[in-house]
């Protein structure tokens, strides 16, 4: 008799299935950005990541994050800890000025109402910082389909 699959080893699947998918039509994974100053954290959104199969720059500063913005740096898919000492929210807005067009998740906690505001208006997808453990596989498995669904839209 099968064993029966969880609904989180399930989404885990399909994760890696759309990560093989980009690998396989651009020739690499896709790249995660992780920004947070939270080393716990950080730990454990890069390691989900890279268990899925993405590749995975760490950042924990927001002027590294700038410093990268302004040179260029090339990466899929951001997820930014909205509870920094200085707000990620202001780089991200001037890129996303300049055509940065990424899917980006926030991690928030419920009760800031004005980081949940300032990643609202950035268009970012929130993802609950006491719930990260349980959301964050769902909440990238969108991001990464609406990444495959711009580039094949470009591509066409």
């Amino acid at each position: 008799m099968r064993a029966r699959t969880s609904h989180s080893e399930s989404i885990a699947r399909h994760i890696r299935a759309v990560v093989d998918h980009h690998s396989s039509r651009s020739g690499f994974p896709p790249a995660a950005l992780v920004l947070t100053e939270d080393e716990t954290l950080g730990l454990l959104v890069s390691k989900r990541l890279r268990d899925r199969g993405c590749d995975v720059l760490e950042l924990h500063d927001t002027a590294s994050f700038h410093r990268l913005l302004r040179d260029g740096g090339a990466f899929d898919l951001l997820i930014v800890d909205g509870a920094m000492t200085c707000s990620p929210f202001h780089g991200l807005g001037y890129a996303r000025r300049r055509g940065l067009d990424l899917p980006a998740i926030a991690i928030v906690r419920s009760e800031d109402e004005h980081t949940r505001f300032e990643a609202e208006q950035l268009d970012l997808t929130l993802c609950n910082r006491a719930a990260v453990r349980s959301s964050l596989d769902r909440l990238l498995l969108g991001a990464l389909h609406w990444l495959t669904q711009q580039r094949t839209s470009r591509a066409a």
